[in-house]
């Protein structure tokens, strides 16, 4: 009698699967949630906030789903993520949109402090301590994660936007920061709010898990780092295509799923190299996600200028690093035998 092919035998299924809930729940719940029929795109965290940001999850939930199916090891992890962190996630979540508040520096000091410590929480739990922590997409063993590439992962956004800032001129109104200069003394704590809430709810949560922790490895099983990471720059940037449709992304209408890609390719790789540095590290592109999704909060003056030339960093960034990962065993695979002999 025979029998279906065992899963390691066909591993562009579960991928394939992946990416249809994903588009699937984002797109439908962005478009069911009301934030796309405004003529501008809505920041208030209320109720309708809260369904876009399901939406924003489709990404991590989808992974966690289909990897249920492919083992128990995955069945158990999964499980473990969806109680440890998503649950929590969404109950803080609700308790922000209560609030309705018209922007994150607005929340009251008990919902500030509450979005820092789940942050602080889901920065615990994908770090190397939590032994029971294991990939959606690889069960190759995460680790030891060099505290370096971490720091420069956590880094690389905030000091490349700062040399664009810079180089891009002072403008009409000089370099200020809207952050510091609302804040004074307590500038520090808003930055940490601002950071914490966007590594929750800014995409960073929602999407790695997904993009990297399933997607990534999936690809990389088949693609070396650079192909891998330009085939799930195609998915990435069209995932955002009802957002970039509407609202834009540097131009209107077509044209911004161009934009959208173009940004995205080299932006993958250096999620890719990041990520592979530090042999699988949910927290590299956890901490170079937000770092980067925090900076529109900070008030920077001619911040838009300083995003073009962000861009170009950007991709001298890439290509640098591109040939860095080009001919040379990169985890998951530089692990494999070790795996292998242990079982």
């Amino acid at each position: 009698m025979s029998s279906a092919p065992p899963e390691e035998c066909r591993p562009d299924r579960p991928l394939w699967a992946f990416y249809g809930l994903t588009f699937a729940v984002a797109w439908v719940l962005w478009f069911a949630s009301g934030v796309l029929a405004g003529p501008s795109p809505r920041s208030t965290l209320d109720g309708r906030w809260l369904v876009a940001q399901i939406g924003v999850f489709a990404p991590a939930l989808s992974a966690l789903l289909v990897s249920a199916f492919t083992g128990p090891r995955f069945r158990r992890s999964s499980v473990l993520v969806t109680l440890a962190v998503f649950v929590p996630a969404t109950a803080g979540g609700a308790f922000v949109a209560r609030a309705a508040a018209p922007k994150i520096l607005a929340l009251d000091p008990l919902r500030a402090v509450l979005v820092v410590a789940s942050a602080v929480g889901v920065l615990a739990f994908f770090s190397t301590a939590n032994r029971r922590y294991v990939h959606p997409g690889s069960d190759a063993p995460v680790g030891p994660v060099p505290f370096g590439w971490l720091l420069a992962a956590a880094l690389y956004m905030p000091a490349a936007f700062l040399l664009a800032w810079a180089v891009s001129g002072p403008g009409e109104g000089g370099f200020t920061v809207a952050l510091v200069q609302e804040r004074g003394a307590g500038a520090l704590a808003a930055l940490a709010a601002v950071w914490c809430f966007n590594l929750l709810f800014g995409g960073s949560l929602g999407e790695e898990l997904g993009w990297r922790g399933f997607a990534l490895l999936r690809l990389l099983r088949r693609h070396g780092p650079l192909a891998a990471s330009f085939l799930l720059a195609i998915a990435w940037a069209l995932w955002h295509a009802p957002i970039d449709l509407r609202y834009g992304f540097g131009v209107q209408g077509p044209g911004a799923l161009l934009a959208r890609f173009a940004w995205t390719w080299p932006l993958t790789i250096i999620f890719t190299f990041f990520f592979l540095r530090t042999r699988g590290s949910l927290l590299a592109p956890l901490l170079l996600h937000t770092s980067g999704n925090a900076l529109p909060e900070l008030g920077f003056s001619h911040y838009e200028q300083a995003v073009t030339l962000l861009f170009a960093i950007n991709v001298v960034t890439a290509i640098v690093m591109a040939f860095a990962l080009v001919g040379k065993p990169h985890w998951p695979t530089d692990v494999e035998p070790a795996r292998a002999a242990g079982r």
